[in-house]
């Protein structure tokens, strides 16, 4: 949305649920996985990116 106001663009952000019906708690969750990594990362990125604006 930020990249997309800086170049002079206008859109409408449409919501969307691509997650589902949550899964029942199960004792592995507890355990860190690979994806929440990569969300974890990929999170950082957005932010540092604001942060600087770009």
């Amino acid at each position: 949305m930020a990249l997309a106001r800086k170049a002079g663009l206008k859109v409408l952000p449409i919501p969307s649920d691509a997650q589902g019906r949550i899964p029942r708690f199960q004792l592995w969750h507890l355990v860190p996985q690979e994806e929440g990594f990569q969300k974890t990362q990929l999170a950082c990125w957005e932010r540092l990116g604001r942060l600087v604006g770009r």
